[in-house]
């Protein structure tokens, strides 16, 4: 029984080379020292999950496209949304909290608080940062022997 709870608290790996960026992505997931076992735990047992997504570097001058996703539980959710407001209430008011504006002193006095009720949300935050200059690399055609070496490659069954 103890098998399977700590098996409920890992991240699965996707065991299949065919899927290539997807398995590669899934192994760094993994591994990654940074993976809550409890994170896991309450996305597993949590009868609906929420995702939300961000992207940015679009712009002409921006080295990397960055893509991150959130994924988390309604509960978690609901305890990050009533601090939120609360931030926002205190001393926001029309402002929108944004990294590119900590420039503001109102916003970076705010910051402190939204990283505390960042603390709320249980769950899988990712961000992929895609050098512009590489892009091609993700493409339809795509073949991970050219986009990553082989060394990352799983060794084929």
């Amino acid at each position: 029984m103890a098998d399977e709870s700590q098996a409920a608290d890992r991240w699965r790996v996707i065991s299949r080379p065919e899927l290539g960026l997807a398995t590669v992505i899934s192994e760094a997931i993994c591994d990654s020292p940074a993976l809550d076992e409890s994170s896991i735990r309450s996305l597993r047992n949590s009868p609906l999950l929420l995702m939300f997504s961000d992207y940015g570097g679009a712009h002409k001058g921006a080295r990397y496209e960055v893509s991150s996703y959130l994924v988390t539980t309604v509960v978690g959710f609901s305890g990050f949304d009533i601090r939120r407001r609360q931030l926002r209430e205190a001393g926001l008011s029309r402002r929108r909290m944004s990294y590119k504006a900590l420039n503001d002193i109102v916003r970076l006095r705010s910051l402190p608080g939204y990283l505390e009720a960042t603390d709320q949300l249980a769950g899988v935050l990712i961000s992929f940062a895609v050098d512009k200059r590489a892009a091609h690399r993700l493409t339809e055609d795509y073949h991970s022997e050219r986009a990553f070496g082989l060394s990352c490659l799983p060794p084929m069954p």
